[in-house]
């Protein structure tokens, strides 16, 4: 931010990183405010040789915001930069969308994915055989004890997984898809963090 960036600071910092071997730094890019000063950062950055990996705010696949993410890269004018390496566009992603805070947000989608994939929930409840899932029109998602340990729930939390699976790529290609759309020159990651018991793979 305007308040907390010095150059004489970053400077110093980069001719000591240059020194000690270090090519690539990691950032958080953060609002229109910040432009002038990451501006600044990549022009000196690309003096010393080293590439920028950058935090894109507004470009997490769960939260996605289109505007403002777009908005940085063209604002910025990131996308003819050379010194950016890579955007990251999720902080350590395994730790937190599928958390146990956060896994009922995913509810609705879940349950849509059931109906999808076999037709409704009782006819999932007969094909997983776990008996402790209540009937009527929605399954909740599992606890904590069904991501971590054996059970009668294997396959119903199987198909969780898949689920897990199945929403992080579509949410992961459509933020990709976008940023794409203005940036078509660099690569696009995300920082995949610990792999905890309600971790995530991308199909796709």
């Amino acid at each position: 931010s305007p308040g907390a960036y010095h150059p004489e600071v970053i400077e110093r910092d980069l001719i000591q990183m240059k020194g000690l071997g270090i090519n690539l730094v990691s950032i958080q890019m953060g609002g229109l405010r910040q432009i002038p000063n990451l501006r600044d950062f990549m022009r000196r950055c690309a003096a010393h040789g080293l590439k920028v990996n950058g935090f894109l705010l507004g470009a997490n696949p769960t939260d996605f915001d289109e505007r403002l993410a777009t908005n940085l890269i063209c604002e910025s004018r990131l996308a003819d930069d050379p010194t950016l390496f890579a955007y990251d566009i999720s902080w350590e992603a395994g730790n937190h969308v599928f958390h146990p805070k956060n896994r009922k947000r995913w509810d609705g989608d879940w349950n849509r994915w059931i109906r999808e994939r076999y037709g409704s929930a009782d006819a999932a409840r007969r094909d997983w055989q776990y008996a402790a899932l209540e009937g009527g029109e929605t399954v909740r998602s599992p606890q904590d004890r069904e991501l971590t340990e054996m059970g009668d729930w294997q396959v119903y939390t199987a198909a969780y997984r898949r689920f897990m699976d199945d929403l992080t790529s579509r949410l992961w290609n459509n933020a990709h898809r976008i940023l794409k759309r203005v940036d078509s020159n660099h690569l696009i990651s995300f920082r995949q963090g610990n792999t905890l018991p309600y971790d995530f793979g991308l199909t796709g």
